[in-house]
């Protein structure tokens, strides 16, 4: 399984207002397949708030750490918005 990180913005949207929202998400492909892979499983969880996606697979050395603190914090499988990233330390 590889583990993606997708973030979602809309350019359209006013300023201080474009960032839809970011996910992580599990799937066995990688590289372009697995990312495809990736953005589907988001929609069929109901987790892809359209927009543009940003991306990147998280390094094997580091996947289990990230998914033990994602499914700990909320953020695995779920889309988490501004305020859960401000609650995390996030510059927005």
């Amino acid at each position: 399984m590889t583990l993606y990180w997708l973030s979602f913005a809309d350019p359209k949207k006013p300023k201080g207002k474009t960032w839809l929202g970011a996910t992580m998400v599990e799937v066995n492909g990688t590289g372009k397949t697995g990312l495809a892979d990736a953005i589907q499983r988001a929609c069929d969880l109901h987790i892809n708030p359209g927009g543009e996606i940003k991306s990147f697979e998280f390094p094997r050395l580091y996947e289990r750490e990230v998914r033990r603190r994602a499914k700990r914090d909320g953020s695995y499988e779920q889309l988490v918005g501004r305020a859960w990233a401000e609650k995390h330390g996030e510059k927005m």
